[in-house]
């Protein structure tokens, strides 16, 4: 077994982080395999720790004296509302609160699939509930782009998802190593799907109208690699 800390805050008295356990479960339990969300914080002086009970918040990130997290419903937490997820971990509401842990709030009701990003105010995140890219306010009051056509396969059920912002672009990469490049408003998007069969991407630099792609076979090989240009990007 193994612990991870992330350091997310201070409110000057207490450090706060985020631990993934790491324990290799068993009986259907997967804590650790993306993320278990225990928050503590420590004191600044005495080094004492305060626990903040059953929930979990996992994929914290502060911005603007809150705490943003996804109330992650796993298996541990007996709380799956209908929905049986059991033996998936990252997956959870998206929340926010002040760092110790007061002023709880939930703002979607949608369940949130592995991670969201903050971005230019909005909170983006891929939707159990319906496949969709969902983009809401940061105090969950606004909903963006409702009628965008933009739809992932249900992939996530064994690979998360992930989002990653480039000024107006995302790139979304599933688990098949699909690539998309999504303006952030969702207005369009276009595949940027290397030809060969790459493993990873990693974009290496981008303007207003091009993105330069490095695509690797194997993290322990990256230089193993070749060099994708998507230029005159076909977007609006």
């Amino acid at each position: 077994p193994g612990n991870e800390s992330r350091y997310i805050c201070s409110d000057g008295i207490y450090d706060y982080y985020e631990l993934n356990i790491i324990n290799g479960g068993g009986s259907g339990e997967f804590w650790g395999e993306a993320n278990s969300g225990v928050y503590i914080g420590v004191h600044n002086d005495t080094g004492e720790i305060k626990e903040f009970g059953n929930f979990r918040a996992g994929y914290c990130k502060e911005k603007d004296g809150w705490v943003y997290y996804l109330d992650l419903i796993n298996s541990d937490q007996e709380r799956s509302e209908g929905i049986t997820l059991s033996n998936i971990n990252g997956m959870g509401y998206p929340s926010r609160m002040k760092p110790d842990g007061s002023e709880k709030q939930k703002l979607s009701n949608a369940i949130a699939v592995g991670d969201f990003n903050l971005h230019d105010n909005k909170i983006y995140f891929i939707s159990f509930n319906d496949n969709k890219l969902t983009v809401i306010s940061e105090d969950g009051k606004e909903r963006f782009y409702e009628n965008h056509e933009i739809f992932f396969e249900e992939s996530y059920r064994y690979h998360l998802l992930r989002l990653s912002f480039f000024d107006k672009y995302i790139l979304h990469e599933d688990y098949s190593e699909n690539c998309i490049c999504i303006l952030t408003d969702l207005s369009d998007y276009q595949w940027l799907n290397p030809p060969e069969k790459y493993n990873h991407l990693s974009v290496l630099t981008w303007d207003e109208h091009s993105i330069l792609i490095s695509a690797f076979e194997t993290v322990e090989n990256p230089n193993n690699n070749a060099l994708y240009l998507y230029s005159n990007l076909n977007l609006n």
